[in-house]
């Protein structure tokens, strides 16, 4: 006589884990330490746009090398005065 075995789904909606991950992250520390440990990985981002933008403008696609240049500026840019930008907004 085999014994029958029940198969428990344990299976969680995409959805869900991705609403719950920003409360996790939130919930172990400080705006602030969430803030700088993303920035840390944004630097290294940023690291590799221009790397890829270099070897852009090797192969000749100076235009293009350039238009991932100033984006990754800007977005570095907005990236690192998040905070500023978000004090001078309330105060509108």
């Amino acid at each position: 006589m085999k014994k029958s075995r029940k198969k428990v789904n344990l299976k969680v909606p995409a959805l869900t884990t991705l609403f719950l991950t920003p409360t996790t992250a939130f919930a172990s520390g400080t705006f602030e330490n969430v803030y700088w440990t993303v920035m840390g990985m944004f630097d290294h981002a940023v690291v590799l746009v221009i790397i890829f933008a270099g070897a852009a403008w090797m192969l000749g696609h100076r235009s293009k090398a350039i238009e991932h240049l100033i984006g990754a500026a800007c977005g570095y840019l907005l990236a690192l005065h998040a905070i500023d930008i978000r004090d001078f907004l309330k105060t509108l």
